[in-house]
């Protein structure tokens, strides 16, 4: 029984010891994870132009690759092509320094419209960490974008010519002023609306916007409606939606006609 008990002890102590020994291990490999953890390493270096030139940096004897968004022309003098290898395939520029050499400035020409690009290269024994350098233009850089002008603008800028001092007229570059014909008879569906003057533009889209006076010519106030406009056109809108008799100030208004073609043509679909 004593034996039984002794070995029983002596296994119950050999656990223990296995215990202790586990968790020692445990605590000791935990700092070694934590002092070492995963490296991660980019892919590419990105770098955008705005204008201030871009640092290259380059590893004696390693290829790097610097990209651009756009088909590309670069130049070399004599001089840097002796310590420097420069390969140019389409929007990718291939870079391989021969030896050490301090920073020299490289013109990069976009062949889409001739926009310059400069590099500062510099080639050192360390090494630069990325193969690939992929290089953007700013949002500020890109040329300015004129939207094209809406329905309400070509009505706005019609209205101002008929109601507004010449010194209020908004001018558009893309807005310039058409023959019209200096009567139009056929326009309104109704006997006492006689039509005047007639004022018209174009847009840059090929797009008209027309002008036209209407003046009531009876003694009771007349309901404005497009139906009673004759012709093909896009939109129509009038000044006023009602004419008050003849010989009073609201006699008279306007009405806005945009069309695909001119006014005499529109009119006459």
């Amino acid at each position: 029984m004593k034996l039984d008990n002794r070995i029983k002890n002596s296994t119950q102590q050999h656990q223990r010891l296995n215990e202790i020994i586990a968790r020692s291990r445990r605590l000791i490999l935990l700092p070694i994870l934590f002092l070492y953890p995963p490296t991660v390493v980019a892919s590419e270096l990105e770098l955008t132009w705005e204008g201030v030139p871009l640092e290259i940096q380059l590893e004696v004897g390693e290829e790097r690759l610097v990209h651009f968004p756009y088909a590309v022309d670069v130049g070399v003098s004599n001089k840097l092509a002796e310590m420097l290898r420069v390969q140019s395939i389409k929007n990718t520029i291939y870079f391989t320094a021969g030896q050490e050499f301090s920073s020299q400035r490289i013109l990069v020409r976009s062949r889409e419209d001739n926009a310059i690009v400069i590099l500062e290269v510099v080639a050192q024994a360390e090494p630069v960490g990325t193969k690939h350098v992929r290089i953007s233009t700013a949002d500020n850089a890109q040329e300015p974008y004129e939207p094209t002008l809406s329905y309400g603008d070509l009505v706005r800028f019609a209205a101002q010519h008929f109601y507004a001092p010449n010194r209020l007229h908004k001018k558009y570059e893309q807005i310039t002023p058409v023959s019209a014909p200096p009567t139009v008879r056929s326009l309104i569906r109704h006997e006492a609306i006689k039509v005047g003057t007639v004022k018209s533009w174009k847009t840059e889209q090929g797009i008209y916007i027309t002008g036209v006076v209407i003046k009531n010519t009876s003694n009771t106030a007349i309901e404005l409606d497009p139906f009673m406009l004759r012709g093909k056109w896009l939109a129509a809108s009038f000044q006023h939606y009602r004419l008050l008799p003849k010989k009073t100030e609201a006699d008279i208004t306007v009405v806005y006609l945009i069309s695909e073609t001119d006014f005499t043509t529109a009119l006459d679909q």
